[in-house]
């Protein structure tokens, strides 16, 4: 058995904790135990750290958008140069034993399995973008003008915006693809749609000024400190805001335009609209793998499939789960932005050290 262990200390605890998951709210998990002296291992499933958000594009304007991006990647050069972070890339758990204060892991890390021991465990797993492309109304896959806005991010990641828009000069954002939709099972609110949207139309709009953009809302959910005052440089830059929730895209013939048919909901017409390129904003589902690591982990999931106590007793801000010294934290608990995902990974920590203190009893509540 090969183990990772701190020093036991006077309440004869493993002083360490073991995080599956090296996104930013494990990241952020990990830094805030180094800071009181604990130890960790991040168990990442990817050959590198960062999660989704290291995969996306600033979108700093002539200042910044608090998109935090480069909080991802500060986090992870942080992790880098910190002696009391181990890493485990390319790895899965595959089993854990005991209980609380005395949990055995096995990991499988390339074809070897290993053991080791931790007083806590804090999921950390991320999510997944909703995959738009099940939902064929919207014409993702089977119109080149119609992209995610995952996609739309990852390529920002590569190139300006400039050369990705090259000759396009009319562009629809549509919300809530994927999210508070009771059809697709996925009832709640996604959370970062709108403000990870508004940023991409506000660069648009702010590096190709001639661009036409239309942003299909139903209601603007609040995002960063000052979402108002975002919106309204928004609007002072011409972007044009349509109530209206798009329901179906449809080509058009010779024309290199699709159609995007909406409800009108100010009026309770239904209505079209021609544009060059439609970015649907997709929001978050959990991993795919969530349901299996509940079961290895021995925890509820809520009824959405996100990890909490239980369905009942679900609470975003909470980062108990039902099996006690078993913590989550960021998005496999709910949906949350960066920033936010980077506090709970913080609160998840503090949770943790109060527990492998002997502070808190070991229970969900």
């Amino acid at each position: 058995m090969s183990l990772f262990i701190g020093d036991n200390g006077r309440d004869n605890m493993p002083k360490n904790a073991i995080i599956i998951g090296g996104g930013v709210s494990g990241l952020s998990a990990a830094e805030a135990l180094a800071g009181q002296g604990v130890k960790s291992l991040i168990i990442e499933k990817e050959c590198s750290l960062g999660g989704e958000a290291v995969t996306y594009g600033c979108k700093a304007t002539d200042e910044c958008s608090r998109c935090n991006v480069c909080l991802a990647l500060d986090l992870v050069r942080k992790s880098q140069n910190e002696p009391l972070i181990s890493v485990l890339t390319e790895s899965r758990v595959t089993a854990v034993d005991g209980e609380a204060g005395d949990f055995t892991v096995t990991v499988e890390n390339n074809g070897d399995l290993k053991q080791f021991e931790a007083g806590v465990i804090i999921a950390a797993t991320g999510f997944e973008p909703f995959a738009a492309e099940t939902m064929g109304a919207y014409g993702l896959g089977s119109y080149s003008q119609v992209i995610s806005s995952y996609q739309l991010e990852q390529e920002l990641s590569e190139r300006t915006i400039s050369d990705i828009l090259a000759d396009i000069t009319e562009i629809a954002f549509l919300q809530c693809i994927g999210s508070r939709d009771r059809q697709n099972g996925n009832p709640y609110c996604s959370r970062i749609c709108c403000g990870y949207a508004l940023r991409l139309a506000k660069l648009i709009k702010s590096k190709n000024p001639e661009t036409d953009i239309s942003f299909f809302y139903m209601d603007l959910q609040n995002f960063g400190k000052s979402p108002d005052q975002f919106k309204r440089s928004c609007d002072e830059l011409g972007i044009n805001f349509i109530r209206g929730k798009g329901s179906e895209i449809k080509g058009r013939n010779n024309s290199g335009k699709v159609d995007v048919i909406y409800e009108d909901l100010i009026n309770g017409r239904r209505k079209s609209m021609p544009f060059e390129l439609v970015v649907l904003s997709v929001g978050l589902t959990p991993r795919s793998g969530a349901s299996k690591l509940s079961r290895i982990l021995g925890i509820n999931r809520d009824q959405y499939g996100f990890f909490g106590v239980s369905p009942q007793e679900a609470n975003r801000d909470e980062v108990l789960t039902s099996r006690p010294g078993v913590l989550a934290a960021g998005t496999c608990q709910g949906p949350r932005d960066a920033a936010e995902s980077i506090a709970h990974g913080k609160k998840a920590a503090l949770k943790a050290i109060s527990l492998l203190r002997g502070r808190s009893v070991w229970k969900t509540g």
